[in-house]
């Protein structure tokens, strides 16, 4: 009859479905390895970076969020600040102000 399957064919589409999800599973193991391995390595080059004492938004505007003690605000930067220039020399993004 056209409507029924053989035996054969039910045991494929569950196999490929089962297989499916090991695959996936394996690579999202995988990805949660990789990311375990190298943060280390992230977590130490971002303690490595100067800080300016401030967090700051996309926009280069000081965030309101701040610690204790930061030198940022002891200097008196508050929100909302812009970061336009850093010793005479313009600073249009934040990656720019490390350089």
């Amino acid at each position: 009859m056209p409507g029924q399957m053989n035996v054969t064919q039910q045991q494929t589409k569950p196999d490929l479905w089962a297989r499916g999800v090991k695959v996936i599973l394996i690579l999202a193991f995988a990805l949660a390895i990789v990311v375990n391995l190298i943060s280390p390595w992230l977590a130490w080059r971002w303690t490595r970076a100067p800080f300016m004492g401030v967090l700051l938004e996309h926009t280069m505007v000081v965030s309101g969020m701040y610690g204790q003690g930061w030198s940022g605000r002891l200097a008196g930067l508050t929100n909302p600040d812009r970061i336009l220039k850093v010793n005479g020399q313009a600073v249009p993004n934040a990656a720019d102000l490390g350089r």
